[in-house]
C-alpha cells in the first residue's frame, strides 16, 4: 500500500516574531520559541502597573476646622457667599453661612457680613452678626468693631485663646474691642451699646515659650465696658 499522501507545503516563518512575555514588555523571540501563557490566576506585573496608573488616588479628607467661629473666620480666605459645615479639631459639629466671610489676603483684616453660625460639642455657640471687622497684627494685637450682633456660648475654648471654661449670652447694637499683646501676657478692653453677660477662665501658651499664661475675661449687663487679662507666669518673663 502506498504511503499516505503528505503535504509538502511548509509555511515560511520570519527570522523572528513577537511573543508577549507575561513578565515583561513584548520582545522578539526565535521562531522555535514557545509563547507560553501565564499558568497562574494572578495578573502579570505589567497588567497590575497599568491598572494602577489608571486608578483614582484616594482623596485626602478636608482639614479640620478651628474650634470657634471667630478662629474659623480668621483662618478662612475671604469668600462671597460663604456656607460651610463640618467638624472642628476637638470634634464639635459646626455650620455657618454669610454673605461675606473670611480674612482678606495677608492683611490681617477679617470681615463678616450677614453671618450666622452654630456649633455643638466641646464648645457650643450660636451667633447672628450684621457686620464685623477685626484687625490682627503679627504681634497679636487686635482691634475689632461690630454692628447688630447676638450670641450665646458655653464650653472650653475662650475668646482670648485660652482653654478652660466660658459661658455667656447677649446682644449689642454697636461694639468695639482692643487687645494689646505684651509678649505672652495681654490686656483687653471693650466698649458696647447693648447687654451682654459673659465670663471665662483659662490657660494658654500663646508665645510658645513653655510658660503658662493665666487668663480671665468678664462682661456685665448694664456696664458699657468689658475687659480681660492674661498674665504669663514669671518663668516666661523676658523670653
Amino acid at each position: 500500500m502506498p504511503d499516505p499522501i503528505q503535504s509538502t507545503y511548509t509555511r515560511p516563518l520570519p527570522d523572528t516574531f513577537t511573543c508577549h512575555d507575561p513578565d515583561t514588555s513584548p520582545k522578539p523571540l526565535a521562531p522555535d520559541a514557545m509563547c507560553a501563557e501565564p499558568t497562574s490566576g494572578e495578573a502579570s506585573p505589567a497588567v497590575l502597573e497599568l491598572v494602577k496608573s489608571y486608578s483614582t488616588p484616594p482623596s485626602k479628607p478636608p482639614p479640620l476646622a478651628a474650634n470657634t467661629a471667630a478662629e474659623r473666620a480668621h483662618e478662612t480666605p475671604i469668600e462671597l457667599g460663604y456656607a460651610r459645615a463640618g467638624t472642628t479639631r476637638d470634634g464639635s459639629a459646626y455650620s455657618g453661612a454669610a454673605l461675606l466671610y473670611g480674612q482678606a489676603g495677608h492683611s490681617g483684616v477679617t470681615l463678616e457680613a450677614l453671618s450666622v453660625a452654630s456649633q455643638r460639642g466641646v464648645q457650643t455657640e450660636a451667633a447672628l452678626t450684621a457686620a464685623r471687622a477685626t484687625w490682627t497684627n503679627a504681634a497679636g494685637d487686635t482691634l475689632s468693631a461690630e454692628l447688630f450682633s447676638a450670641q450665646s456660648f458655653d464650653g472650653a475654648h475662650n475668646k482670648d485663646g485660652s482653654t478652660g471654661l466660658n459661658a455667656g449670652a447677649g446682644g449689642v447694637i454697636v461694639a468695639s474691642e482692643a487687645t494689646l499683646s505684651l509678649a505672652g501676657s495681654s490686656v483687653t478692653l471693650g466698649a458696647s451699646l447693648g447687654a451682654t453677660l459673659e465670663a471665662s477662665l483659662g490657660t494658654r501658651d500663646q508665645d510658645g515659650d513653655g510658660a503658662t499664661e493665666y487668663c480671665a475675661r468678664v462682661s456685665i449687663p448694664g456696664v458699657p465696658l468689658s475687659g480681660g487679662v492674661c498674665v504669663e507666669e514669671p518663668a516666661g518673663w523676658g523670653h
